[in-house]
């Protein structure tokens, strides 16, 4: 159920970013095949470019002869758009994309994305989180005491609101790999609507665990989950 819960909002963030970036893409360099495989139309100075693009003209080709829009496109007329592609593509490989583009089409998009105050970098490292939750997600692994092994998020204004962990530094070290940072990323990004939905969603849960079985009291049960215990709190911020 918990994977449900978080599974929504991302599923909606992941749409709304193919949305974004097909209609820039489209709009500024073109929507056919060798438009989008072209890396004048993407920051050539990114270390990450080829391998993005060899990744992307890899899930075209293997997803494409799968997918029955691309393959009526494919058969009824010279060319495939990439909002048709758009069905076959990843969030993984989306957000990539976004990644690897030009620094003003990425300042575009994420004007789309967010109405928040965040650099293009950290859009991506988050959207790089939530690619790997929905994975999780998706492929039934374990959310729960989740811990991402690779960078986390950095600290945000809604971080401060709440008592979490710190180094000796005193530099806050809770909310950056786990539970916390997939809120606060989904914050970043989702509805309102949908995203007090998932806090409303994510207590009751709780505290239908905490009544019914029991095995875990409240507390023990956010301290698995590396939640603070007034993490709905989250809403009103």
């Amino acid at each position: 159920m918990l994977k449900l819960i978080i599974l929504d909002p991302i599923l909606e963030i992941e749409q709304k970013l193919k949305t974004i970036y097909t209609n820039n893409y489209s709009l500024r360099y073109g929507f056919k095949i060798d438009d989008i495989l072209n890396n004048n139309n993407y920051d050539i100075s990114n270390n990450y470019l080829s391998d993005t693009l060899s990744n992307l003209d890899k899930q075209l080709n293997d997803f494409g002869n799968k997918n029955k829009a691309v393959m009526f496109y494919r058969d009824n007329h010279s060319f495939i758009p990439l909002w048709v592609y758009m069905k076959i593509l990843s969030f993984g490989i989306i957000r990539d994309m976004f990644y690897v583009s030009k620094n003003n089409d990425k300042d575009y998009m994420k004007s789309k994305l967010t109405s928040e105050r965040i650099s293009s970098s950290e859009v991506a490292n988050m959207l790089r989180l939530l690619v790997r939750v929905r994975n999780i997600c998706c492929h039934d692994d374990i959310l729960l005491s989740f811990i991402d092994d690779k960078l986390g998020i950095k600290t945000t204004k809604y971080h401060r609101e709440f008592n979490l962990k710190t180094d000796k530094n005193n530099n806050i070290i809770q909310g950056k790999k786990d539970l916390v940072a997939i809120l606060i990323s989904i914050k970043f990004f989702s509805s309102k609507h949908k995203f007090n939905n998932l806090i409303d969603n994510l207590s009751n849960l709780i505290t239908k665990y905490d009544k019914e079985i029991g095995s875990l009291n409240r507390n023990q049960l956010l301290s698995v989950m590396h939640l603070p215990e007034n993490f709905e709190k989250l809403k009103d911020l």
